[in-house]
């Protein structure tokens, strides 16, 4: 197997008397069996030895603690496979079972890890060295990819290395998940190691994390592929997290009538419902919560949801903490687009349809979203995958003349233009959060009352820049 990589490295010219720095391409090839799981590592150590901000041993040692929190993820992932966390979330955890050592955890994962005691100030070493990493795979490729995991690494919460006191409760930052983390853990509550603090870093800045809007546009209007072209849309102009539309059943995409059977006020705006893979209890019918989509995938399909089977499975896709706007747990997608991009979006909705309608897709499953265009037969019609949209994303930005995963060029800068446009566009924080489904907030409205209160509060776009 053989994996390649192309990035811009900054080489310090040694002729010149003003030492002047040069943006050269460097191409990685990795080969081997395990090719390509740390192709990120490799290209950090490079860079790093190469500018000499890393000591050859230091950069044995990287190897070594990513190895290690490789280890911990696997470990952690293969008794929960429903765990789907922040990147920051699993450093506290390594921090905590490197101080610790393995025996304060759940018997199967202290089984498969082992791991004693060291002393606070190593576990320190071992967390900076970890941080450099993920900053650096974050800022040059837009995600970490460590073996068969990725995770974009945002700082708004972090574990920090730190010689003061503090015997607050290690996890309290971690109070929306604590009923995961006690599976993991013996016990609900266990004090900070006295090395580590919680440090809250400043607020995220979108505007900085957004791909550039002209750039999205024409990805989307050159994607030839109606599955990868509505993916974009929904991704951009829809404000959804990467894996969620791999969860959209066919059912999910509803006639613009229906509006008003769940928030009571009509819309020309496509309907798409972004329903818990799990526990949402629309399969269908509304106001019908008899049976959830977990049970009804294991009635008539003897199948999981896709956030609860094993992280190794190609057709996994992940779930985090989502505010849902409807009893039966799910909410429509608000899209801030302009007619022209919603009769895209809406054109590829009926080619797909067609497809499952002719090639009879529900028999197997009951996903939208599939492979169409495919010359393996064992692929046609399945469930489309996180690499399927990964390889479609990049090959959709080099078809424009682009580089991938640079100036912000990937799927989850698509979130973040769309956050940044909804804020350019006036509307308040509050709305923001109830529209992308940002778990923390808690409101006093009804049900009944939130999709049309949103849609009252989010103008009518009739024109976008560059749309």
């Amino acid at each position: 197997m053989i994996a390649t990589s192309t990035v811009q490295l900054p080489i310090q010219d040694s002729v010149s008397q003003s030492g002047t720095r040069h943006i050269v391409p460097v191409l990685f090839i990795l080969e081997g069996e395990n090719a390509g799981a740390l192709w990120q590592l490799s290209t950090y150590l490079y860079e790093s030895l190469l500018l000499k901000n890393l000591s050859s041993r230091r950069a044995l040692d990287t190897t070594r603690f990513v190895r290690k929190f490789i280890e911990l993820l696997s470990a952690v992932q293969s008794t929960e496979t429903s765990l789907d966390y922040e990147l920051s979330d699993w450093l506290a955890v390594y921090c905590f079972a490197r101080v610790r050592g393995t025996g304060e955890l759940s018997a199967q994962i202290k089984k498969k890890l082992g791991w004693k005691p060291i002393a606070p100030q190593t576990a320190a070493v071992e967390f900076n060295a970890l941080v450099a990493f993920f900053r650096y795979s974050n800022a040059q490729f837009g995600t970490v990819e460590l073996g068969n995991f990725s995770f974009n690494f945002r700082e708004a919460t972090y574990i920090k290395h730190s010689y003061r006191s503090n015997h607050n409760d290690f996890l309290a930052h971690l109070s929306t998940q604590r009923r995961f983390w006690e599976k993991i853990l013996k016990s609900s509550v266990s004090k900070t190691p006295v090395i580590l603090k919680t440090i809250h870093q400043p607020a995220v800045n979108r505007e900085q994390k957004a791909i550039a809007f002209d750039e999205l546009t024409e990805i989307v209007k050159r994607e030839p592929n109606p599955v990868f072209k509505a993916i974009f849309i929904i991704l951009g102009f829809g404000g959804l997290r990467l894996s969620e539309p791999l969860h959209f059943w066919q059912i999910d995409c509803l006639p613009t009538s229906y509006w008003s059977k769940i928030g009571g006020k009509e819309s020309q705006d496509p309907l798409i419902l972004r329903c818990h893979p799990a526990e949402s209890t629309y399969i269908g019918i509304f106001n019908d919560r008899r049976q959830n989509r977990g049970e009804y995938l294991a009635e008539q399909y003897e199948a999981l949801p896709r956030n609860i089977i094993s992280n190794s499975d190609t057709h996994y896709a992940g779930w985090k903490g989502t505010r849902f706007l409807h009893k039966q747990k799910f909410s429509p997608t608000f899209f801030l687009a302009s007619p022209r991009v919603t009769a895209l979006l809406e054109e590829c909705i009926l080619e797909i349809q067609r497809f499952h309608q002719v090639n009879c897709t529900s028999r197997n499953h009951p996903y939208f979203f599939c492979n169409m265009h495919t010359t393996k037969v064992d692929y046609f019609g399945r469930p489309l995958t996180i690499s399927n949209l990964q390889r479609a994303w990049k090959n959709a930005v080099r078809r424009v003349g682009l580089l991938p995963h640079q100036s912000n060029r990937n799927l989850h800068a698509l979130r973040h233009s769309y956050i940044s446009r909804a804020r350019k566009m006036g509307l308040s924080e509050r709305i923001i959060q109830d529209i992308v489904g940002h778990s923390n907030i808690e409101s006093q409205r009804s049900y009944a009352s939130d999709v049309s209160y949103l849609q009252e509060r989010i103008p009518q776009i009739t024109e976008l820049k560059n749309d």
